[in-house]
């Protein structure tokens, strides 16, 4: 399943300048060189963590050959692509793919409520 989402994701080169997230600066996030995936996974989850959005607190994180891989739920576009432009300015970050689910609360109480 991880090659599937690896070769439809959109990966980037984390490469784009530091720009406002929120309260926090990008340039603020990133950290010394990372050299294990553990310091990587704990580096992404500090960074989405200080982004302010609760979403992107909860989403999973994996780490595979040096390439981030999201995971989860968030209820905007936005958030989406926030999760993934703020883990690409992770030092240490080379590609990131974005398995995460936009689901809209109106369509998730649909499927809880058996509509």
């Amino acid at each position: 399943m991880l090659e599937a989402v690896l070769e439809n994701a959109v990966c980037h080169q984390a490469l784009r300048p530091a720009r406002k997230v929120d309260s926090a600066t990008v340039s603020d996030l990133r950290l010394s060189p990372v050299h294990t995936d553990r310091a990587l996974l704990e580096a992404v989850a500090q960074a989405l963590e200080s982004t302010g959005h609760p979403s992107l607190r909860k989403l999973d994180i994996e780490i595979n050959g040096g390439i981030v891989v999201l995971w989860g739920e968030v209820t905007s576009y936005y958030q989406k692509q926030l999760a993934q432009e703020t883990a690409q300015k992770v030092n240490g970050a080379g590609r990131v793919a974005n398995g995460i689910e936009v689901v809209c609360v109106r369509s998730r109480e649909r499927t809880h409520n058996g509509r």
